[in-house]
């Protein structure tokens, strides 16, 4: 369900990419190649990272030239290294030269996205090294396939999100999310201030700026934990039918049994 609702709202917004890339012609490429041509494009990584973003790469060109055929090196979450060939791409050299700054784009933002998560991994194996406690992480290639998970009725203590993200940006994922779940603590990994204010109405629990060092890391880290572990103190853990939810004990006002079913009535109205 997350890939299909990835699909479905990242392609308007390739092509909305493309004609503002290209509003009406690519001059550029026609004064150099006229008429269709066949040409190939080498895809070759210029830094160490975690790939990301190869289907969509792959979607601008075949956007832009049906007949354009990809072949990959590797795939999403492999490791990469300087010089490495990652993909061919084969179709119209037009259509190859006019795609390849939208393509391009996309793929190093979703490839720093995934290179930083992986570096976040690793931050939280030596937190959880350190501080010798138990600690479960998943990490999602969008925000959309998070959504699909926490619909199923999944549930976190604790969400690290980056802002600016393909498809869907992490504000509004927080938005979609508050729907779901009004306790799990929403922290901000993002090299943009732009959306500081704007995080605080979806109840962030904090904004961090990149780049994220270890000691601020840990320090964030062990705050964070410590309020959940005073949340599971005051609130009640429960399955029901749309998976595991969290009642604050705050928030409650009475519950009560009607046949097999109990209902429990908070003070928001819910």
């Amino acid at each position: 369900r997350g890939a299909r609702r990835f699909w479905r709202v990242l392609a308007p917004l390739l092509l909305q990419a493309l004609r503002e890339d290209i509003p009406e012609e690519d001059v550029s490429t026609n004064a150099v190649m006229p008429h269709a041509c066949p040409g190939t494009v080498d895809l070759i990584a210029k830094e160490d990272g975690i790939v990301a973003g190869l289907a969509v790469y792959a979607r601008v060109f075949t956007l832009l030239d049906p007949g354009a055929k990809v072949e990959f090196f590797c795939r999403d979450g492999d490791t990469v290294q300087p010089g490495q060939k990652l993909a061919v791409v084969t179709g119209d050299i037009r259509a190859l030269l006019s795609g390849e700054r939208v393509a391009l784009n996309y793929l190093q933002r979703m490839s720093g996205i995934a290179t930083y998560t992986h570096q976040l991994s690793a931050l939280l194996e030596k937190y959880r090294t350190q501080r010798c406690i138990q600690i479960q992480c998943t990490a999602f290639r969008s925000p959309l396939d998070l959504l699909a998970e926490i619909e199923k009725g999944t549930r976190y203590d604790i969400l690290f999100l980056d802002v600016i993200m393909p498809a869907e940006n992490g504000i509004t994922a927080a938005k979609e999310i508050r729907q779901y779940d009004n306790v799990v603590k929403i922290i901000f990994l993002t090299s943009s201030a732009e959306f500081a204010v704007e995080s605080y109405v979806v109840g962030a629990y904090f904004y961090q700026i990149k780049p994220i060092w270890e000691d601020s890391f840990f320090r964030l880290t062990d705050s964070v934990i410590a309020e959940c572990r005073r949340a599971d103190q005051r609130s009640l853990i429960l399955r029901c039918k749309t998976g595991i939810s969290r009642i604050d004990l705050d928030q409650l006002l009475y519950c009560e049994v009607l046949g097999r079913t109990l209902l429990f009535h908070l003070v928001d109205g819910t």
